[in-house]
């Protein structure tokens, strides 16, 4: 399953974000299909309906922090995954679990 973060900048512009192909991260159709869509829409070349033009596509590293930040900011817009199991599973309980201050496992106890 692959990762995608949605956060709202500062000037109104929606940043859909997806960690790289680094070696950790598998390319898999799913994910190029998303990227590929976005793209376009952001591009002008594709439309898609009910989603703002002011769309930036990221490929690069998000942090847990930067999450937890944007949510207390409240520009978290949304969280997802997707992958060839299922196209899309949102993940927007994780603002609860973050404004509710629940402290999950840390990676490194697992």
């Amino acid at each position: 399953m692959n990762l995608f973060v949605v956060f709202r900048q500062e000037d109104g512009t929606l940043e859909l974000v997806t960690p790289p192909l680094d070696g950790m991260i598998l390319p898999g159709v799913t994910r190029d299909s998303v990227l590929a869509l976005a793209r376009s829409h952001a591009a002008g070349t594709l439309r898609i309906p009910n989603l703002t033009t002011k769309l930036a596509v990221s490929e690069r590293g998000v942090t847990m922090k930067e999450v937890s930040e944007a949510v207390q900011s409240g520009r978290l817009v949304e969280m997802f995954g997707a992958g060839k199991c299922f196209f899309s599973l949102s993940l927007s309980l994780l603002q609860h679990f973050v404004t509710e201050a629940h402290p999950g496992p840390s990676l490194d106890s697992i």
